[in-house]
């Protein structure tokens, strides 16, 4: 089982993928190729795609049933202010159709 720094780690470096690289040319002098993390439209799908999922922690966390139709709908939404306001209402949903009202 990873430890909870190699976790940490793995977790930075995929957000940041070039960290890495500064780390290895600072204080050992490595030159490691760079790579740009993808267009625009990516990272937009990325942030949407973690937002959905923000949605989803909190129904579970707050020990709310997720039904596969509510699930497939949260995930399936590509408005960021849509999933923002359900954010806001999964915090404080006593079911996860409360969402939607």
């Amino acid at each position: 089982m990873p430890s909870r720094l190699h976790e940490t780690l793995v977790e930075l470096f995929r957000e940041r993928p070039g960290f890495a690289a500064e780390l290895l040319a600072g204080p050992l002098g490595i030159t490691v190729p760079t790579f740009e993390r993808g267009d625009a439209n990516g990272e937009a799908r990325g942030e949407i795609r973690g937002e959905a999922k923000s949605v989803l922690k909190i129904l579970v966390a707050r020990s709310i049933e997720v039904t596969d139709e509510v699930r497939e709908r949260i995930l399936s939404c590509t408005d960021v202010d849509q999933l923002d306001i359900w954010i806001n209402r999964a915090l404080t949903a006593t079911t996860a159709d409360d969402l939607f009202s």
